[in-house]
């Protein structure tokens, strides 16, 4: 993530995360039907790492677009997390 990732902020701490949009069919997974009907599409996600301090309703700048973590997965191996996703909308 450090090498390929991009940099977002969320409030003054500055991050680095991998971004990519999901579509609606797999945001369904993670979001409410509601909340996908209300956003601006596309939805995105973001692999961070897993000491990543971020928490649900936190507002996120990437690429101009202020974006809400609506949803935080942990993916891991074993007994460890190795990373976070972070599922993030657009409603401005």
């Amino acid at each position: 993530m450090h090498h390929y990732g991009e940099d977002f902020s969320v409030g003054a701490a500055n991050y680095r995360g991998v971004f990519s949009n999901m579509t609606t069919g797999t945001a369904r997974a993670y979001l409410t039907g509601f909340e996908i009907d209300t956003a601006i599409l596309p939805i995105w996600c973001c692999l961070v790492p897993p000491d990543t301090s971020i928490a649900i309703d936190d507002l996120v700048s990437w690429n101009s677009l202020p974006l809400t973590v609506k949803k935080i997965l942990e993916a891991r191996y074993k007994a460890g997390v190795v990373a976070k996703m972070l599922v993030l909308v657009q409603y401005t």
